[in-house]
């Protein structure tokens, strides 16, 4: 709450790259769950702000980009921003229809025929990470987008989790989501969720370091631990 000042703005710490989108989404996110729990009127003030500075900064396709302003858009950033803006909604908070139809319509345009989502409108093939959080936001975006979101949950099945592998460069981005999307209440499939999430904790306990800790190439241990504990904490699917 001290970090988002009153025009909404998620404040970085002095020496940090500066503000940005993804940050921006996931603070949003985090007061719309904590309000959910503590009915906190500073707590939902802020969360008003908060969620309206990434309405104002949603372009005319309906995306989002790394800077605080109306910008060009990517599947990452825009599917980060659609789940905060959600988890704003099922707060309390008055969000504009018109901004998940925009957002989700951008997204569906960058799913690509294996169920997977491109970049950016440049045209660019699927990958882990994106297609993770794209295919959440759809999920969450209830039975309207139900057809692109179990396309996308079908192409992420046949990157389940093993050793054998390679972890992606942003494997805890990704699968911060995944485990939300095969275990949660979304998921009509209990049994694959209750295989995802065996194979999950699987390959998370095999990354363990000694130390109890996990590392993560761009962000640092303690996002990667930090991460991974909230993974691991996600109930199990059907109990």
């Amino acid at each position: 709450l001290e970090h988002v000042n009153e025009q909404g703005q998620v404040q970085e710490p002095k020496g940090s790259i500066g503000s940005t989108m993804y940050n921006q989404a996931y603070v949003t996110t985090f007061l719309a769950h904590a309000y959910r729990y503590n009915k906190q009127e500073k707590s939902l003030a802020r969360l008003k702000q908060a969620a309206g500075v990434i309405l104002e900064c949603q372009n005319d396709e309906g995306a989002w980009r790394y800077q605080l302003k109306k910008a060009d858009g990517d599947s990452s950033v825009t599917a980060c921003a659609v789940v905060a803006l959600q988890a704003a909604k099922e707060a309390g908070v008055e969000v504009p229809q018109e901004a998940f139809d925009k957002s989700l319509a951008y997204l569906r345009k960058l799913q690509n025929e294996d169920g997977g989502f491109g970049y950016t409108m440049v045209g660019t093939g699927s990958a882990f990470p994106r297609s993770a959080v794209a295919a959440f936001a759809l999920s969450a975006a209830g039975e309207k987008e139900q057809a692109a979101a179990e396309k996308a949950r079908n192409y992420l099945l046949r990157l389940q989790p093993t050793d054998k592998a390679a972890s992606s460069g942003f494997f805890l981005h990704g699968h911060l989501s995944t485990v939300q999307l095969m275990c949660g209440d979304s998921n009509s499939n209990l049994k694959s969720g209750q295989e995802w999430r065996s194979a999950l904790v699987s390959e998370l306990a095999r990354q363990q370091k000694e130390g109890g800790e996990w590392t993560d190439t761009f962000l640092g241990p303690e996002y990667a631990t930090a991460t991974a504990c909230i993974i691991l904490q996600w109930r199990k699917a059907g109990g």
